[in-house]
């Protein structure tokens, strides 16, 4: 299954266009309908990547202050959405780079070259209910940092492995290494959630 964001009833890419125009020329309302379409996925991004709630929160203010000071470094409007994810992006890594969450991985010299792919990326249609969401967002907070980062910028935010190499400094076979462990590690400690979680509700039955 693949942790990603399902996009409902959202507006075209020609209205997101027109609010970044609109914010540029000093509408306040431009970038407010902005916060309003993409302040929901930030914020769940930013709680995945940082791995906390509370700290999400103000992450995900902090982009949008971020993006709004870089307006006019966007070349194509109708482009913000995947300008915004980097932005995200990267503030997410600097700030647990900041309190020394994210460490240098270091390659393993004797680790085969070659990469196991058998666990494939999420289904989403696996963890459409809310109930699994919740867990979800339990799970990734459990997880290592050196696993649930790259896990959540190649399967939520359709990074590259090239791309998460270069972000975090780390070579590409690492990254692939780092993807494969982490999917393994998110599928083992979900079920066993799900498990107790199904135990829990029967019992309340």
């Amino acid at each position: 299954m693949a942790l990603c964001h399902k996009v409902v009833g959202l507006k075209p890419e020609s209205d997101i266009a027109a609010w970044v125009d609109q914010a540029r020329a000093g509408d306040a309302r431009g970038f407010r309908l902005l916060m309003e379409r993409s302040g929901p996925w930030v914020l769940a991004d930013c709680r995945h990547l940082s791995g906390s709630d509370d700290d999400a929160v103000d992450l995900s203010q902090e982009v949008f202050v971020k993006a709004y000071f870089s307006l006019d470094k966007l070349r194509e409007a109708a482009a913000f959405e995947g300008w915004l994810k980097r932005i995200k992006v990267n503030h997410c890594i600097n700030f647990l780079r900041r309190r020394r969450l994210v460490p240098e991985f270091q390659v393993n010299p004797d680790a085969p070259e070659s990469i196991d792919t058998a666990t494939p990326p999420w289904d989403p249609e696996e963890i459409d209910a809310e109930r699994d969401r919740v867990l979800i967002g339990t799970v990734l907070g459990e997880m290592r940092d050196t696993l649930r980062l790259p896990l959540v910028m190649h399967d939520m935010d359709e990074y590259s492995y090239s791309e998460i190499a270069e972000e975090l400094g780390i070579g590409i076979s690492a990254a692939k290494m780092r993807i494969q462990r982490a999917r393994q590690d998110f599928r083992e400690r979900f079920e066993i959630l799900r498990e107790r979680a199904a135990a829990e509700h029967l019992e309340g039955t």
